[in-house]
């Protein structure tokens, strides 16, 4: 696959199919790189929205991490916020985000 690492092309197959991937979008840089092929890309973003008014927008990491571990070993695993966790899989970093609920000027 054009603009992806090695490393990280043999684990994207199999995490791919993952059902806590499900709502998630591939972002950011190595989205562009399998895009355009500009680049050799190692992380892997994702990102979800908001679909309905009212839903809980945070990562669900202990789902997440549960089907992580089915495909490789999880090296970490870092809590920066309710709505964004990392981690590393087979030396693979992984990002998961979900943006704020509150739009912008409002509260």
């Amino acid at each position: 696959m054009k603009g992806i690492a090695k490393h990280t092309e043999q684990i994207i197959e199999p995490v791919s199919r993952l059902d806590c991937l499900k709502g998630w979008t591939l972002v950011g840089g190595t989205a562009l790189a399998i895009q355009l092929g500009h680049r050799m890309s190692e992380d892997l973003d994702f990102m979800r929205w908001q679909t309905h008014k009212g839903e809980r927008m945070d990562v669900d990491w202990p789902q997440i991490r549960k089907e992580l571990e089915t495909v490789a070993e999880i090296q970490s695993m870092d809590i920066l916020d309710h709505n964004h966790v990392e981690f590393i899989v087979a030396g693979v970093k992984f990002s998961f985000y979900v943006p704020g609920s509150q739009i912008s000027g409002q509260s």
